[in-house]
């Protein structure tokens, strides 16, 4: 399996979210420091629990998607390569084109799950399949996306213990 297209939109999504959080993070400071001195603030400085409960939920705002969307690039599989022993599970990361690898024992890996990822509404048709991989040990099952550049369906439905039957078929595709 080799997905770098989709493995790119994960990576800008990512550093996008962490530019937000740092300008988020820029504008609780300045809040903290500065609310109420507007006229339209009623140019006076606001007592301390005010200005600090302003600021934190700002750097929240931000910092909050920030992290999930990190902990999500460590779990994005962009790659797999099966050998006797081991599955070599390569995630986005932090990194350049090759992210980072581990190798885990095939004794370790608990199964998976296969999700369809279909939704219509009156204005858009999504169809983003995707397969969680559970290993012992980690809380958090790495996320294999089916729209992958290279997919070897069968392969991971082995590795996954998966039984792959044929795809449902997409609302609103052809062919």
């Amino acid at each position: 399996m080799k997905n770098h297209r989709q493995a790119r939109k994960v990576r800008f999504v990512l550093w996008g979210s962490w530019a937000a959080a740092a300008a988020c993070l820029w504008w609780a400071t300045d809040l903290f420091q500065t609310y109420g001195l507007s006229p339209g603030d009623g140019g006076e400085l606001r007592a301390f629990p005010d200005r600090i409960r302003m600021a934190v939920g700002i750097a929240l705002l931000g910092l909050l998607p920030a992290a999930a969307l990190t902990l999500f690039a460590h779990r994005y599989v962009v790659g797999l390569l099966l050998d006797p022993t081991h599955l070599r599970i390569t995630v986005v990361g932090w990194g350049g084109r090759k992210g980072s690898t581990v190798a885990v024992p095939l004794a370790q890996l608990l199964g998976g799950r296969h999700f369809h990822g279909q939704l219509a509404t009156d204005r858009s048709v999504v169809d983003a399949p995707w397969v969680t991989l559970r290993v012992q040990g980690k809380r958090i099952p790495y996320v294999l996306d089916l729209q992958a550049e290279v997919l070897q369906l069968s392969r991971i439905a082995a590795v996954a213990r998966l039984s792959v039957g044929s795809p449902p078929s997409s609302p609103g595709r052809s062919g």
